[in-house]
């Protein structure tokens, strides 16, 4: 077993670190959700530019309807 060191003290967390690190990982997730979102909408457009006319074509009719 590993025995700890005199004088050695755990570090404390307070609630504040606590506070911090959920804003740190909820700032990630959304991030994260970001850039999947930036990259499924590039994917469409690089879709759209390779798409016959006649698909964009029936997309705008259906939008429009």
């Amino acid at each position: 077993m590993m025995s700890v060191a005199q004088g050695f003290e755990e570090p404390s967390v307070s609630k504040s670190d606590v506070g911090d690190a959920s804003a740190i990982a909820k700032l990630q997730h959304r991030r994260r959700d970001a850039n999947l979102s930036l990259v499924s909408i590039r994917l469409q457009q690089a879709q759209r530019a390779r798409a016959p006319l006649s698909i964009l074509e029936k997309e705008k009719h259906l939008g429009s309807a």
